[in-house]
C-alpha cells in the first residue's frame, strides 16, 4: 500500500506517516510500499506509549504518566461524587410504592373513623345539634368523599410507580 493510501485509510496526515518511516517505526518493503498490518502494529504501540507518557525519557515521562493518572483519579472521584449525589436524590422504587400505599391507607382510615371520633362531638357542639345527628351528617359526608376519591390506595401506588 502506498504512503498516501495508508495515510488516507488511517485518517492520518502523510507527513506523520513519513516521519514514522524515517524514525523506523513503520517499515517499507522492497517496492517502497507499506505493509498495513506491520504498520498498524508498530504505530499502535507507539501511539499507546505516547498517550501514557512513555515516549518521554526519565523523570519527564514519569511525571507525565503520574499527571495523567492523577487526572484520571480526579475524574473518577468527581464521577463517584456525582453518582452518590444522584443516588441520594432518588428513593428505592419498592420503598416509594410501600410509602404511598401506607399513606393512602392512613388517610382513608382517618376519614372513615371521623364520624365515630371526638371530631363528631366537636362538630355537634359547634352546630348545636345532638351527637347522633352530627354523626349521621359526618357519615354522609365521608361516604360522598370516599366515593369522590375512589380507590385512593391504588391511585397512590400507580402515581408512585410512574414517578
Amino acid at each position: 500500500m502506498s504512503i498516501r493510501a495508508y495515510a488516507a485509510s488511517r485518517h492520518a496526515d502523510r507527513t506523520v506517516i513519513r516521519r514514522k518511516i524515517r524514525e523506523g517505526v513503520i517499515a517499507l518493503d522492497g517496492n517502497g510500499q507499506i505493509d498495513p498490518e506491520q504498520a498498524d502494529r508498530a504505530w499502535a504501540s507507539t501511539r499507546r506509549a505516547s498517550r501514557m507518557g512513555q515516549h518521554q525519557d526519565g523523570e519527564a515521562g514519569a511525571n507525565a504518566a503520574t499527571a495523567k493518572i492523577a487526572v484520571a483519579a480526579a475524574r473518577l472521584r468527581l464521577a463517584t461524587a456525582k453518582f452518590t449525589t444522584m443516588k441520594e436524590r432518588y428513593a428505592d422504587r419498592a420503598e416509594a410504592i410501600e410509602v404511598a400505599r401506607a399513606e393512602a391507607r392512613y388517610v382513608l382510615d382517618a376519614l372513615r373513623a371521623a364520624p365515630d371520633s371526638e371530631a363528631a362531638d366537636a362538630f355537634a357542639a359547634t352546630l348545636g345539634i345532638d351527637g347522633p345527628t352530627a354523626r349521621a351528617i359526618l357519615q354522609q359526608f365521608v361516604d360522598a368523599a370516599l366515593l369522590e376519591v375512589g380507590d385512593l390506595e391504588a391511585q397512590a401506588v400507580r402515581d408512585a410507580e410512574m414517578a
